[in-house]
Formats: C-alpha cells, structure tokens, sequence
C-alpha cells in the first residue's frame, strides 16, 4: 500500500488514528498562526492552532514521523522577532523531521487579513527577519505557498538560499513550477479515517534539515535590538537581558550582573548571545572591556569620523575633549548599536540603559563629540566569516537484522531506506545490500565500521 505525507491542522477531523497511522508516512502539523482577521478573538494574537497538542500527541503516540508548520503575519519587525521567538519556544525537544515551515499567503478570499496588501519587497523583508532568526539558532527552515503566490507575492531571490531549497510548493494537478521544490503538494483526497479531505503531499528534492556554515545576517542582530525598543530599568524584558547575560557557561571576568548594575554593554551582549553571535560579537558587561576583546579580535575601529553599518557597535566616551576633533582614546562609558544610516552624516543606534534606564533610539552626527570608536563584527554580508573546524569521534553500533533503535534511523536516513522507522527489517537489509553493491563494499546486509564511514562520507559528514 502507498503510503502518504499529509498536512493538517484544526481544519481537519481524524477519525481514526490507528488506520491514519497504517496509511501515512509522515505528517506536517500547524503549530500555530498570528490572528489575521479585524473582529476575531485572535486578531492579532499570537495562537496555538486548537488541534496541535492532540496531532503531536497521536502522532508521537503512533511513532509517525512528524514536522510542523506556521502561518506567519507580521506587519513589522518586532512582530516578525516575535512570532520567531514563539516558534523556538514551541518546539523546543520535538524530533522535528522536517524543517520549520513558513505559510505565506493570503487568508479565504471572502475575508481580508492584516498582512494581504504588504508590499512584495516588505513581505519578503520580514520572510527574512524571521527565517534569519530561525537560522541563527541553528533552525531549519522553509517556505510554504502555491506557486503564483510564490512568483507575485515574494521575492525568493532575497531569502537565504538554505530556506529557498526547502521550498514547500502547492500546484494541482501537475507540477510545472520552476523553482526549487524540496516537497510538492499535489492536491487532496478524502480518507476512510478522516471526515473530510486531506491535503496530500510528496518529496522531490526532499528536505535539507542541515544549517551548515552559519551566516551572520546584520538584520538580524539589530532586528534583536529594535525588540526591546522601550524596555526600561527592572522590566520583565530588562530581566531577560540580564538572565540571558548570566546564562553564559563562563562569566566574563567572573562578574555576574544584576538589575541595579549599568547595563547598556550587556544589553549589546546579550543580543548576541540571542542570535548566536557570540563567535563575532564579543560578550562582556564592561565597555573598556568590550572594547579589549574587539581589539584582539581584529575588529575595532578607532576612527571617531567612521561611517558605520547597520549592525556595527558604536561607543562613546563621554569625557571627549570639547571640540571632538581628533580620534578620542579615553576609556569608554557608554555603547549601543547603529540601526540605519544617512548617507555620510548621521546615523541612528539603538542603546540600552540610555537616559533614564531605557532601550531607546538615538540620532547621532558622524565625528561628532564623544565618539569613541566602533566594534564591526566580520558579518556574512560584509566578510565571510570561516568557521571554527572541530574534531568529533563517535562510536556506532553494527546493525544486524531485527535490530531496532535511533542508530538504525540515522542509517536508514544515510542511505534513503524509506520509511524510517527505526526498524532493520527485511526490507532495510534488502536495501542496504543494494547500497552495498553500488558502493563496493561487501554485499552481506551487516552495517559495521566500514559502512557507517562511507556512508558519512557519501553524505559529506567527514
């Protein structure tokens, strides 16, 4: 019997979860929208869709494969940050099959949602801020429309090309889509275990659930920045930055901060550690000290007359002589980050613990007064950032037939067998052994040390 990938959300009654489990290889489940429509009691809210913690439970209950998708519709970039926040928190510890997948679209057509009339370029902005959050948090992603959506309503080219492979498509009946298509959507079909039709799917490309090479995107980090815009001394957000701060495995200098602290550097410091910039941005709770780190990281600017990018780390020095001119080399009071610039002239930044304790956006003169220099990140934008190379050494187990458990999924997945389900049953042996004469190792259906490495290999793990 085919077997099917099907989506569904509260919109769909199943009626038989046994007899589901027995037809379908895999399920994407929605996790959840933002309220869309003016008058409804989720207008604007951020929801969980009714039926998500019922599917994940039957779908864990059964051992289907399982992923999830959401329908985002921010109209800024706070919203777009925190509907990405949302989603993190949502899936934290599920064993995701696929990547998070983004519903962009309109609403019915006989109803009108908050988020239709954006323009092309402001849809596809926001597409990005929150798919480049997703990323920076090690989170794979997709997107999901039908295609003259995809043509007319976003700009594809603008998005990170790892969300762009991983590109949901939904075309009945035949797929004439030229873009990249990891799983096709190719209509519905009415089931004996569901009450109404079901949206049925399949791969073509399949899924890349790998976030390799981590980019480091400047909309990102001063997108973090533009989130707590408001946050004032000893709000549940000030909170958070300093909980996020303390949460490092190993304190810069051993100094814990607290509320009652000055906390415009760690303000900048936990940002990164938010997006996972850390290997770019420098952490400390200190200025002078910020700015020693960026020093040795090659990434200090000393010319008070800079013209910085979005992104970068502006510090002052509020003892600068009067007349500012020159390049200030006195110890640094005060930073925050440049959000936008204006040509040659001016610029604005985004501070925390500005006057009166508060995240607040400044308008600053380029060379002016109490300039002291800037910290600029090698973002992936501007240079490409090499990572660090790492060595790891694991130990596998053979796999013999009737064997059972997640290394035999992790082999399963290496090789293509189909379903994964963790079990070496006839048909895996069957498999592996065709696999094994095509790859010149010994045709005998055992799985040992020799497999496991060219199987890693074949798929470029090592």
């Amino acid at each position: 019997m085919a077997k099917y990938i099907v989506d569904i959300s509260e919109h769909n009654n199943i009626t038989n979860w046994a007899q589901f489990a027995k037809e379908v290889e895999a399920v994407v489940i929605r996790l959840g929208y933002r309220g869309s429509i003016e008058g409804e009691p989720a207008y604007k809210k951020i929801t969980m869709d009714a039926k998500f913690l019922l599917h994940l439970a039957k779908a864990k209950q059964y051992g289907i494969p399982y992923g999830i998708y959401y329908f985002p519709t921010p109209i800024t970039n706070e919203e777009a940050v925190e509907e990405a926040v949302w989603v993190r928190g949502q899936i934290q510890g599920l064993d995701l099959r696929f990547p998070v997948l983004i519903d962009t679209e309109n609403v019915l057509s006989n109803r009108k949602g908050r988020a239709d009339s954006l323009s092309k370029d402001k849809r596809t902005h926001l597409l990005r801020t929150f798919s480049d959050r997703l990323l920076s948090w090690g989170i794979p992603c997709g997107v999901y429309s039908y295609t003259s959506w995809l043509k007319n309503n976003v700009d594809l080219s603008k998005l990170d090309n790892r969300v762009v492979k991983n590109t949901w498509v939904a075309q009945n009946p035949t797929l004439t889509y030229g873009g990249d298509v990891a799983m096709w959507q190719y209509g519905t079909r009415k089931f004996s275990w569901a009450s109404g039709p079901i949206d049925v799917n399949k791969m073509v490309d399949g899924f890349d659930m790998e976030v390799s090479d981590m980019a480091y995107y400047r909309s990102v980090i001063v997108d973090k920045a533009v989130s707590f815009l408001g946050t004032k001394d000893y709000s549940a957000k000030h909170k958070e930055i300093i909980t996020v701060y303390n949460s490092q495995k190993t304190l810069p200098r051993g100094v814990k901060m607290d509320t009652s602290k000055p906390w415009c550097a760690t303000f900048v410091s936990s940002a990164a550690i938010m997006c996972n910039y850390t290997a770019i941005i420098p952490t400390e709770c200190s200025c002078g000290y910020m700015v020693d780190k960026a020093k040795k990281m090659g990434i200090w600017q000393e010319k008070d007359d800079y013209v910085p990018k979005p992104g970068d780390i502006l510090m002052y020095d509020w003892d600068d002589n009067k007349t500012g001119a020159g390049d200030d080399t006195g110890w640094p009071d005060h930073t925050g980050f440049v959000e936008t610039v204006n040509g040659t002239t001016s610029f604005t930044t985004i501070e925390g613990n500005a006057g009166g304790g508060e995240v607040k956006r400044q308008t600053v003169k380029v060379n002016q007064k109490n300039i002291r220099g800037f910290i600029c990140p090698k973002y992936t934008d501007s240079q490409k950032v090499t990572p660090k190379k790492t060595s790891l050494t694991i130990t596998l187990p053979n796999i013999h037939l009737g064997d059972r458990g997640d290394h035999v999924g992790l082999w399963q997945y290496l090789i293509g067998i189909e379903p994964q389900d963790k079990y070496f049953g006839p048909k895996s042996e069957k498999d592996t052994k065709e696999w094994q004469k095509a790859k010149g190792k010994t045709v005998d259906g055992w799985v040992g040390k020799g497999c496991w490495t060219k199987a890693f290999k074949t798929k470029g793990w090592m």
